[in-house]
């Protein structure tokens, strides 16, 4: 085999396992789940619910998680413990209702941890702010939101006199 040929394998090789890698997220027991999933689980419709899933992955690379609502809400899941990460929800309407779990791998908070150990272990991070100058070279920055409308509000007439007492209203829930 020649250099080139050589070369060309090798770096297809790389692009392959880097493809695998990538694509080697778990997410496993999520809940709530009734029967494996046959039946669906339920809730009421504006309490919150709460979502878990077990979530994980090969290396030591930091991982993020979120639950989707059906509706396209994201709601960041928050690591609890070993593998395990939850998320409370609310799903607003009464109805059939469902949502999803996704995963990727944080490459930015893995690069903020592993420099951090470098500069509290006092070594040299040269290496690392170049590797974060490439990696944010690739973003682009997010475009600005309008900015909003003034908020105009109706002028209201002055009252003379002691203040009206309000009345309160108390909302319930029917069980």
């Amino acid at each position: 085999m020649t250099s080139a040929a050589s070369k060309v394998a090798t770096t297809s090789a790389h692009e392959g396992l880097a493809a695998l890698a990538r694509n080697r997220l778990a997410i496993e027991a999520v809940s709530p789940e009734v029967n494996a999933g046959r039946f669906a689980a339920k809730a009421v419709a504006g309490w919150p619910m709460e979502i878990q899933a077990d979530v994980f992955c090969d290396g030591h690379e930091v991982i993020g998680a979120a639950a989707v609502l059906g509706d396209g809400t994201e709601h960041p899941m928050t690591f609890v413990v070993n593998d395990r990460w939850r998320a409370e929800v609310t799903f607003e309407t009464v109805g059939p209702a469902s949502f999803s779990i996704v995963a990727w791998r944080d490459v930015f908070a893995t690069w903020r941890r592993d420099t951090a150990k470098k500069i509290a272990a006092g070594q040299d991070v040269s290496v690392e702010m170049e590797e974060v100058r490439l990696l944010l070279s690739g973003l682009s920055p997010a475009p600005m939101p309008p900015a909003p409308m003034p908020l105009q509000l109706p002028r209201l007439p002055q009252r003379h006199g002691p203040a009206m007492p309000r009345p309160c209203f108390r909302q319930r829930r029917a069980a």
